[in-house]
């Protein structure tokens, strides 16, 4: 099983974190860290922790000018480094022998056997992945900054199963750096805008136990905020449900202060194995502010905005910069 993950010396962290949850629960895992530089303390403790396992890693640098152009939408949210962007290139970075892979964001703690994701049938399809419910997609003006029909829906890119076989036949390394160049102002998801506007027909979707992010956290989900084919709905009722990938999407973080995802405690299981161990997340009125209060606020305000003044203000927001 090939795992991918990329960071840099800001995250890495959370990186030990993902790949301690991921050792728990799996055996010979071939880890890929994709970064533009860490330093060798944090590189040789990451491979240090894996090599007393059955499982390895290798970590392979992109070259420090490849992504440094690439769009960083002021409407995108700001916890999104251009690491985002190293996902695009893994089948120029990884051995040609290798045909698939999951790809996994750091923000993740993983709660069980990869196996059956690993498994998925792909073979007529680009990637495998989690949908968005419209509400999100509609609010960002998925369908006409991207040129998405509305019933593709659209995926988040957390958590890619990849096959590279089809990737490398399309030539998808260039086709991304050609959408990049040619769309710049329509971009604001970074590399996931790019893969949903290449690929929204080529996708297959995943159960929602593989991403599960914030908003599945929610009981005012309906089986119609999905596209036809995601049953995220009526997954989440079937007897003995657990998501086996948690995925902290959205601020605040489990590093946060003021986290209220009820799976935090999980992260903290494995951080304290290691030499993060003492870390505690501070206090800070401004992060706080930023995080939490008014997050909050503006999600109390969406919620008495019965005529969507707020979202057609940030619809208008969206639409300007893509149209100037």
């Amino acid at each position: 099983m090939h795992i991918v993950l990329a960071t840099d010396d800001n995250f890495v962290q959370h990186c030990t974190v993902a790949i301690l949850s991921i050792l728990q629960h799996n055996k010979a895992v071939h880890f890929h860290i994709l970064t533009e530089g860490l330093s060798q303390e944090n590189s040789d403790y990451m491979s240090g922790l894996v090599d007393s396992t059955d499982s390895q890693l290798t970590i392979h640098v992109v070259p420090s000018d490849i992504v440094h152009y690439f769009p960083m939408s002021s409407l995108a949210s700001n916890h999104i480094s251009l690491a985002t962007y190293y996902r695009l290139f893994i089948t120029s970075l990884l051995p040609a022998e290798i045909n698939k892979v999951i790809y996994l964001d750091c923000d993740m703690v993983i709660r069980g056997s990869l196996d059956e994701l690993w498994n998925v049938d792909l073979s007529e399809y680009a990637l495998g992945a989690v949908y968005q419910f419209f509400e999100w997609s509609d609010h960002n003006d998925c369908w006409n900054r991207l040129q998405i029909p509305r019933e593709a829906g659209y995926f988040n890119a957390g958590c890619l199963l990849m096959n590279l076989d089809y990737l490398r036949r399309v030539n998808f390394q260039q086709l991304a750096v050609d959408y990049i160049h040619a769309n710049q102002k329509r971009i604001i998801s970074h590399d996931q805008d790019v893969l949903n506007a290449l690929f929204h027909d080529q996708t297959k979707a995943l159960d929602c136990r593989w991403n599960y992010l914030s908003l599945f956290l929610s009981d005012r989900l309906k089986p119609s905020d999905f596209p036809e084919r995601c049953h995220y709905v009526e997954e989440k009722r079937e007897p003995g449900f657990e998501p086996v990938i948690i995925h902290f999407v959205s601020k605040p973080k489990p590093w946060h202060y003021g986290c209220k995802n009820p799976y935090v405690s999980e992260y903290y299981h494995y951080l304290r194995q290691t030499k993060w161990r003492d870390f505690q997340p501070y206090f800070s009125w401004k992060v706080y502010m930023t995080n939490v209060l008014i997050p909050s606020v503006k999600l109390f305000v969406k919620r008495l905005d019965f005529l969507g003044i707020t979202d057609k203000r940030h619809l208008k927001q969206v639409r300007k910069q893509y149209m100037e």
